[in-house]
Protein backbone atom coordinates (compact mmCIF):
# COMPACT_ATOMS: atom_id res chain seq x y z
CA UNK A 1 0.00 0.00 0.00
CA UNK A 2 3.10 2.35 -0.03
CA UNK A 3 2.00 3.08 -3.36
CA UNK A 4 -1.09 4.94 -1.69
CA UNK A 5 0.12 7.04 0.05
CA UNK A 6 4.18 6.94 1.43
CA UNK A 7 5.92 10.19 1.03
CA UNK A 8 8.84 8.09 -1.24
CA UNK A 9 6.21 6.37 -3.64
CA UNK A 10 4.93 10.53 -4.17
CA UNK A 11 6.89 10.46 -7.72
CA UNK A 12 5.71 7.19 -9.20
CA UNK A 13 1.84 7.86 -7.68
CA UNK A 14 1.78 11.27 -9.42
CA UNK A 15 3.35 10.12 -12.95
CA UNK A 16 0.65 7.08 -12.55
CA UNK A 17 -2.09 9.35 -11.72
CA UNK A 18 -1.00 11.71 -14.98
CA UNK A 19 -0.88 9.04 -17.39
CA UNK A 20 -2.66 6.02 -16.70
CA UNK A 21 -5.95 5.18 -15.49
CA UNK A 22 -6.33 3.40 -12.09
CA UNK A 23 -9.55 0.68 -13.07
CA UNK A 24 -9.82 -0.44 -9.75
CA UNK A 25 -7.68 -0.18 -6.74
CA UNK A 26 -8.61 -3.15 -3.52
CA UNK A 27 -7.05 -2.20 -0.34
CA UNK A 28 -6.22 -4.24 2.45
CA UNK A 29 -4.53 -2.08 5.31
CA UNK A 30 -5.22 -5.04 8.22
CA UNK A 31 -1.89 -5.93 9.30
CA UNK A 32 -1.57 -7.08 12.88
CA UNK A 33 -4.00 -9.96 12.82
CA UNK A 34 -2.14 -13.06 10.66
CA UNK A 35 -4.91 -14.85 10.19
CA UNK A 36 -6.86 -12.52 7.82
CA UNK A 37 -4.40 -10.55 6.47
CA UNK A 38 -3.20 -10.71 2.65
CA UNK A 39 0.37 -12.64 3.76
CA UNK A 40 0.23 -14.30 6.71
CA UNK A 41 3.98 -14.55 7.11
CA UNK A 42 4.24 -10.88 6.33
CA UNK A 43 2.79 -7.82 8.29
CA UNK A 44 2.12 -5.19 5.64
CA UNK A 45 -1.36 -3.59 4.36
CA UNK A 46 -1.21 -4.10 0.67
CA UNK A 47 -2.71 -3.26 -2.22
CA UNK A 48 -3.99 -4.81 -5.59
CA UNK A 49 -4.53 -2.30 -8.69
CA UNK A 50 -4.90 -2.78 -12.30
CA UNK A 51 -4.56 0.13 -14.82
CA UNK A 52 -4.24 1.07 -18.50
CA UNK A 53 -2.95 3.63 -20.46
CA UNK A 54 -5.14 6.48 -20.10
CA UNK A 55 -8.00 6.42 -22.38
CA UNK A 56 -11.06 8.02 -21.78
CA UNK A 57 -11.84 9.77 -18.41
CA UNK A 58 -13.27 7.65 -16.39
CA UNK A 59 -13.48 7.05 -12.57
CA UNK A 60 -11.57 4.95 -10.01
CA UNK A 61 -13.05 2.69 -7.89
CA UNK A 62 -11.36 1.80 -4.67
CA UNK A 63 -12.42 -0.36 -1.74
CA UNK A 64 -10.94 -1.01 1.41
CA UNK A 65 -11.07 -4.64 2.67
CA UNK A 66 -11.56 -4.81 6.57
CA UNK A 67 -9.62 -8.04 6.48
CA UNK A 68 -7.71 -10.42 3.68
CA UNK A 69 -11.35 -11.20 1.58
CA UNK A 70 -12.81 -8.94 -1.15
CA UNK A 71 -15.98 -8.05 0.01
CA UNK A 72 -18.80 -6.44 -2.08
CA UNK A 73 -19.90 -4.15 0.49
CA UNK A 74 -16.96 -3.03 1.62
CA UNK A 75 -16.57 0.67 1.76
CA UNK A 76 -15.96 2.29 -1.43
CA UNK A 77 -15.70 5.90 -3.14
CA UNK A 78 -15.16 6.60 -6.38
CA UNK A 79 -12.54 9.65 -8.24
CA UNK A 80 -10.88 11.09 -10.84
CA UNK A 81 -7.46 11.07 -11.17
CA UNK A 82 -7.50 15.33 -11.18
CA UNK A 83 -9.67 15.22 -8.03
CA UNK A 84 -6.73 13.71 -5.99
CA UNK A 85 -4.08 15.73 -7.84
CA UNK A 86 -6.19 18.94 -6.85
CA UNK A 87 -7.12 17.25 -3.09
CA UNK A 88 -3.42 16.50 -2.37
CA UNK A 89 -1.11 18.76 -4.58
CA UNK A 90 1.67 18.21 -2.39
CA UNK A 91 1.71 14.41 -2.13
CA UNK A 92 -0.70 13.26 -4.17
CA UNK A 93 -2.09 10.78 -1.54
CA UNK A 94 -5.06 8.44 -2.37
CA UNK A 95 -6.88 8.40 1.18
CA UNK A 96 -8.93 5.39 2.16
CA UNK A 97 -11.95 6.49 2.47
CA UNK A 98 -15.92 5.80 1.80
CA UNK A 99 -17.72 7.74 -0.29
CA UNK A 100 -19.51 9.91 2.55
CA UNK A 101 -16.12 10.51 3.69
CA UNK A 102 -14.47 11.12 0.42
CA UNK A 103 -17.10 13.62 -0.70
CA UNK A 104 -16.95 15.46 2.90
CA UNK A 105 -13.43 15.61 2.60
CA UNK A 106 -13.41 17.92 -0.88
CA UNK A 107 -16.10 20.19 0.25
Amino acid sequence: MALLGDLQAQPLRRWLLQNFEFNHIEAFPQKDDPYDRVFFAAKLPTCIFTLTKRRAERKTVLRVHPGKDILAGSPSYSFFPEEILDFDPATACIPLLGQKEWDLARG
